[in-house]
């Protein structure tokens, strides 16, 4: 008896789905409900839906701005602003 090769052993990996199968999947779940109702959130003023794909997005040409400093690089994304800690509590009072 021969023992079979892990080559003989491939594991297939997942299938694309559309938006549009993920919906009906999701709606089985949910019991019929729109899961694009019924599972986004709100963040504030910011609507975040379950489920996206290309198709959302507004533009395909998106651009980061250039960056004038020259340690971040020519494209960057500046997400947080800088503290500088000279008396920890003085600096954490300026984060909150």
């Amino acid at each position: 008896m021969s023992r079979a090769s892990s080559s003989d052993k491939k594991v297939s990996p997942f299938l694309l789905s559309t938006k549009k199968e993920w919906i009906n999947a999701a709606k089985l779940e949910l019991d019929g409900a729109n899961p694009l109702e019924k599972l986004k959130q709100r963040v504030d003023e910011i609507e975040v839906m379950p489920y996206y794909d290309s198709s959302d997005l507004t533009s395909a040409d998106f651009q980061l701005p250039i960056s004038q400093n020259e340690f971040l690089g020519p494209q960057t994304w500046f997400n947080l602003p800088w503290i500088p800690v000279n008396d920890a509590k003085e600096a954490n009072e300026h984060a909150l």
